[in-house]
């Protein structure tokens, strides 16, 4: 069973369906919606961006349901999370991580990823290709096939031990690739990726959109914005 945390966006989507098509096995999507997720700095939007990623779950689901049985039985039913606490422990070594200049950020999600991991009692892939910025510093630990390696961690970044970088050593360009090459790359369209949209749109301008190589198509009806 692979456990994929699952936004919408481009990474999360192609890795997702990459386990359904490719790998052939049973995967199980958890989404988040805690307005906490990646720290206060996002709380205070409303996180206006959940909703075009809930529309872009949906339009991924209902592509996936239009595939054969050997690829959308495969498709396990969401785990939903609307509410992370993190605990003392987590909160300590996200603060040591963030003086140190690891993280730009006292939270990001990677911190909420763990402590859902952790009360679950499970391993789950987090999506990151080699050109995003945390996935740079668990490249340090982690060998080729994207597994973290715990015995190399300093004391403050151990939570990583949780977790699978599946695109740790690749590009978007190289699983965009690999999309069309199997056939789910259409649907890739439709995933969302900005933090702060703006009438609709992406707004062109955050972390998220400048990291997107391909046009998103998403469309929300304007009783959402």
């Amino acid at each position: 069973m692979e456990y994929v945390f699952f936004s919408g966006g481009f990474d999360s989507t192609a890795f997702l369906l990459e386990c359904l098509f490719v790998k052939k096995v049973e995967t199980t999507p958890i989404v988040v919606t805690d307005p906490d997720l990646d720290g206060q700095k996002f709380h205070w939007t409303g996180r206006e961006c959940l909703l075009f990623e809930e529309d872009a779950r949906k339009r991924v689901y209902e592509f996936i349901q239009q595939q054969n049985d050997s690829i959308k039985n495969l498709l396990k039913p969401e785990i939903k999370i609307d509410k992370v606490v993190l605990t003392e422990p987590m909160i300590s070594t996200s603060k040591i991580a963030f003086d140190k200049g690891i993280f730009p950020r006292l939270y990001k999600q990677v911190h909420y990823f763990y402590q859902i991991m952790s009360d679950m009692g499970i391993k789950g892939n987090i999506l990151g290709t080699r050109d995003d910025g945390t996935t740079q510093e668990v490249n340090k630990y982690a060998d080729k096939e994207g597994y973290v390696d715990s015995s190399k961690l300093p004391d403050y970044l151990t939570f990583l031990g949780l977790f699978k970088v599946p695109y740790l050593h690749q590009s978007k360009e190289e699983i965009l690739a690999r999309a069309v090459e199997y056939g789910y790359d259409s649907i890739l369209y439709h995933t969302w990726s900005c933090w702060f949209p703006s009438g609709g749109q992406p707004c062109g301008k955050c972390e998220m959109c400048n990291g997107r190589i391909i046009e998103c198509k998403v469309e929300i009806s304007k009783n959402f914005i």
